[in-house]
C-alpha cells in the first residue's frame, strides 16, 4: 500500500493512500461516473473532519450504485429506489483521507460536502466545503491563482483510476495568462494533492495566475484515466474551482452490428467516415474493431444500430507491435 501526503487545510494534514481499478461490471461509456478525487473524516489536532455525499435517483426505476471507497478500501453497492434521495455520511474515529468513485449504468446526482469542526463539546463548525464531482479524463486545465487578489495560493489533488502501462507518465505544464509556459514536470506516482507552490517551488514572483494543464502521455491514447480536483484558498477559507475538461481521443472497443462479414465490414466503413473514426485494429468479417475516438463520440455511437456494443479499451502494457498505427 502507497501513501502520498496531502495538502493542510484548516490545521489537517492528510494523507491518501493507494488505488483499485475502475469497476469491471459497468459500462462506463454508457453508463455514469462521478469521482471525488478528495474527501476526510476523523480528527487531528483541535479539528475534526466529516464528508457526506448526497446521491439521488432522478428516474422512476429503482437503480443500483456502485461505489469504491478508496480511503477505506472497500468496494459496495447503494440502490436507491425511484426518486429516491439517501446521504452517506463518513465519518471516523481516527484521520482518514482518500477518494470516492461513483458509478451506475443511468444517470445520477451526486454531491459531497465536507466540515470541518472544534473538537471538544462545542464542536463549532470552522469552514465548510462543497466538492463538485468530475469524469474521469484523460487531459484537464485547472485555473491557477497564486497571492493573487482572488486567492492566496490553489492546491489540486488528482487520482488515477488504472495503473500506468509502460512508457505512461502525467504532464504538468503551468502557464501564465499571456500563455508563456512557467514550469513543466511530470507527475509521480499514482495519487498527488498538494499547493502549486510546492509542486512549482521554484516560481517566479511575478506569478499570479493562470491555468495548469494535465494530460496523459501514452505509447497508446487511453480515456478515462484520471480525475482531478482545485481548491483556492484565501486566509482562512477554502472555497471550490471550476475545472475544464480537454478529452482527448482514446480506444474503445467496437462489437459491430451485421448478419455477415461483408456486413459489418460495410458497417465499420460507414462508421469511420460518419464519426471521423480512426480504426487501430480490425480483422476483415470479425465482429470485433478498436477505435480512436472521444468517449463523447463513442456514447453517441452506442445509439447506432450498426453498433452492437461498445467500451472502454485499457491496454496497460504494450509489446512493439501489437497495435497497428490508426489508420
Amino acid at each position: 500500500m502507497k501513501c502520498t501526503k496531502l495538502f493542510v487545510v484548516a490545521g489537517l494534514t492528510l494523507t491518501l493512500c493507494s488505488p483499485v481499478p475502475l469497476f469491471a461490471e459497468i459500462n462506463l461509456v454508457t453508463g455514469h461516473v462521478v469521482s471525488f478525487p478528495y474527501i476526510v473524516s476523523g480528527p487531528t489536532g483541535e479539528v475534526t473532519a466529516e464528508t457526506v455525499v448526497v446521491l439521488s435517483n432522478p428516474s422512476a426505476e429503482a437503480l443500483d450504485i456502485r461505489i469504491e471507497d478508496r480511503a477505506r478500501h472497500k468496494t459496495r453497492t447503494e440502490n436507491l429506489g425511484a426518486f429516491e434521495t439517501t446521504e452517506l455520511a463518513y465519518r471516523s474515529d481516527a484521520l482518514v483521507a482518500g477518494s470516492l468513485l461513483f458509478a451506475a449504468e443511468r444517470p445520477f446526482i451526486a454531491s459531497a460536502h465536507i466540515g470541518i469542526r472544534e473538537s471538544g463539546s462545542s464542536g463549532r463548525v470552522l469552514t465548510r466545503i462543497s466538492i463538485p464531482g468530475s469524469v474521469p479524463t484523460n487531459k484537464v486545465a485547472l485555473p491557477v491563482q497564486v497571492r493573487s487578489p482572488l486567492a492566496d495560493n490553489t492546491s489540486f489533488s488528482l487520482v488515477r483510476h488504472m495503473p500506468a502501462g509502460e512508457g505512461w507518465y502525467l504532464k504538468c505544464s503551468l502557464y501564465d495568462l499571456t500563455g508563456d509556459l512557467i514550469r513543466e514536470r511530470v507527475l509521480p506516482g499514482d495519487y498527488t494533492a498538494q499547493f502549486v507552490t510546492e509542486f512549482f517551488p521554484d516560481l517566479p514572483e511575478d506569478f499570479h495566475s493562470g491555468n495548469l494543464i494535465i494530460e496523459l502521455i501514452s505509447p497508446v491514447p487511453q480515456s478515462m484515466m484520471f480525475s482531478t480536483l482545485v481548491l483556492y484558498t484565501a486566509g482562512d477559507k477554502v472555497f471550490t474551482a471550476s475545472q475544464t475538461d480537454l478529452e482527448q481521443p482514446g480506444l474503445f472497443s467496437v462489437v459491430l452490428g451485421g448478419f455477415s462479414g461483408a456486413d459489418r465490414d460495410r458497417n465499420l466503413a460507414e462508421l469511420k467516415q460518419h464519426y471521423n473514426l480512426q480504426i487501430s485494429r480490425h480483422v476483415e468479417g470479425s465482429t470485433a474493431a478498436t477505435v480512436r475516438t472521444t468517449r463523447g463520440v463513442a456514447q453517441v455511437m452506442a445509439r447506432d444500430p450498426r453498433v452492437f456494443s461498445i467500451s472502454l479499451n485499457f491496454i496497460v502494457i504494450i509489446a512493439p507491435g501489437a497495435l497497428a498505427p490508426p489508420v
